[in-house]
């Protein structure tokens, strides 16, 4: 049993290969954009990755025209992976990149042990497994784009003699990398639902009804929200006080897909909590703000409010049933 297909099959089929012909365009673009002017940031690292990233891509395209399932969910198993990899590299002292990948050693941690434990998910087809991997897909799109175009003017005016000229080259492909990878992720893993299972609550979380179809976009957006927290709390905290508020939401959140995901109600409402509880934080970090970082709180709203909308949709929805249960 599974989700539901699609019910326009050949929509999500043509846009699954737009999000890969435009994953493959990135990457030409990329590479004009950053050896034009300098190719002495280039290492065999930063080369081999890049051929690896345009090699799955390649791949991309054959398993979502031929709708092959093992290697759509294989894809992004070996993009995420890899990252495992780079981790473990950078935690034990021998850093593959000039500029600082994981400034938060926890955080990398964290993420190491989420896409290990969602690689076993999605190799045993569980719904939750691929929730997760779209949600790291989606904000490494959204990140690494956010910060791409910031770089992307420096990157273009290169002084040869400067060595944070080289730094900011390589850091701009390191955000470049993360788009890529996050459309590939999501171009494979997105329009296949119907492969996943959700365990005991399968008939509950694969339900047409409207406020099942908001749960299932809630709990992507909340697990979307939970990194963009740590790295928040963890290693840009614009607001000192806040950062213990955003682990406390993502502790939160955390718990809230974990129960929702084994059909307990009162993990939807947790998500429903915590998605209005981002709403507060983003509300609280600008307010307390100094004028000059304020926008880099509205950096962080791009990835918190998304699920604090969609916590009042599925807020409102609950509310009738809810109701009706206490009553009973």
């Amino acid at each position: 049993m599974a989700e539901p297909r699609p019910q326009c099959r050949s929509a999500s089929w043509w846009l699954s290969l737009a999000a890969v012909a435009a994953a493959l365009g990135l990457a030409a673009l990329s590479a004009r954009h950053l050896l034009a002017s300098s190719r002495a940031w280039l290492t065999p690292f930063s080369l081999a990755v890049s051929l690896g990233l345009i090699a799955l891509a390649l791949a991309s395209v054959v398993a979502v025209a031929l709708d092959r399932r093992w290697l759509r969910v294989a894809i992004p198993i070996a993009l995420l992976g890899a990252n495992v990899g780079f981790i473990v590299a950078h935690l034990t002292g021998h850093p593959l990149v000039r500029f600082a990948a994981y400034p938060s050693a926890r955080f990398a941690i964290t993420l190491a042990v989420a896409i290990t434990a969602g690689a076993i998910g999605l190799a045993r087809r569980r719904m939750w497994a691929r929730w997760l991997y779209l949600a790291l897909g989606a904000a490494a799109i959204g990140s690494g784009g956010l910060n791409a175009i910031n770089f992307w003017a420096f990157s273009g005016h290169v002084d040869p003699h400067a060595a944070w000229s080289l730094v900011v080259l390589e850091q701009t492909w390191g955000y470049l990398v993360a788009v890529i990878a996050g459309l590939l992720i999501v171009a494979n893993l997105a329009p296949i639902g119907h492969a996943f299972v959700a365990g005991p609550s399968h008939a509950t979380w694969t339900s047409d009804a409207a406020l099942m179809r908001t749960l299932r976009l809630l709990t992507i957006a909340c697990l979307v929200a939970v990194p963009m927290l740590l790295v928040y709390a963890w290693i840009q905290p614009v607001v000192p006080g806040t950062a213990t508020t955003a682990v406390a939401l993502a502790g939160l959140l955390t718990i809230g897909t974990i129960a929702a995901v084994r059909g307990r109600l009162v993990g939807a409402l947790a998500l429903c909590l915590g998605g209005l509880g981002l709403a507060a934080q983003t509300a609280a970090t600008y307010a307390l703000a100094a004028p000059r970082v304020q926008p880099v709180t509205l950096y962080y709203a791009a990835f918190w409010l998304p699920a604090a909308a969609l916590a009042l949709i599925a807020g409102v929805q609950l509310a009738a049933p809810v109701a009706r249960l206490l009553r009973a």
